[in-house]
């Protein structure tokens, strides 16, 4: 099997550490288990997120089977790897950032807006991918009123610009910052 194309599985989601891991092509996917769902997180080879969302327990079997069945990979039974952001904390300037969603027991402690602890200093930061806020918009489009959706349809670029620019200033004002 190519060595860029594996997944890595657990007990739990019936393929032993409660999270299966894809790695394939230029991404990697990852199946963590909460107590109330599973957390799916696609991230690119730098360890920004891309996609994130929660699903049911009894479907992330399936879904982790079925997508690494579509991109024709086999499944191996290898430990956990966790995936690491390939950015330094901009409070303390190390390489030294989890995932906050990481340890989250349950969904309602996965933040939307990927959040990040330092293990160093103890600060949080926030790192928001151009592409994973399109995802969210994509996926919450009933959040938004009509001329909002029209104007994601017509303007996406720049309206995701706007919302992006929104959204700093959200969790600067609380005070996190942004990684660049």
């Amino acid at each position: 099997m190519d060595q860029n194309n594996k997944i890595y599985n657990s007990a739990k989601l019936g393929i032993a550490d409660n999270t299966a891991r894809l790695d394939i092509d230029n991404f990697i996917i990852l199946w963590e288990e909460k107590e109330d769902a599973v957390l799916m997180t696609k991230f690119n080879l730098k360890g920004e997120i891309l996609e994130q969302a929660g699903m049911p327990k009894a479907k992330a079997e399936s879904h982790a089977l079925n997508y690494s069945k579509e991109k024709k990979v086999a499944i191996e039974k290898v430990k956990f790897a966790n995936v690491e952001i390939d950015k330094v904390c901009p409070h303390c300037g190390l390489k030294t950032l989890k995932r906050i969603s990481e340890s989250a027991k349950n969904m309602a402690e996965v933040p939307v807006m990927p959040m990040y602890l330092c293990s160093n200093c103890g600060k949080r930061s926030f790192y928001l991918t151009d592409e994973y806020l399109a995802f969210l918009a994509d996926n919450n489009l009933t959040l938004f009123n009509a001329a909002e959706r029209e104007a994601l349809k017509s303007k996406k670029e720049e309206t995701l610009r706007e919302i992006k620019e929104t959204a700093k200033r959200i969790f600067i004002a609380k005070g996190a910052k942004q990684i660049i």
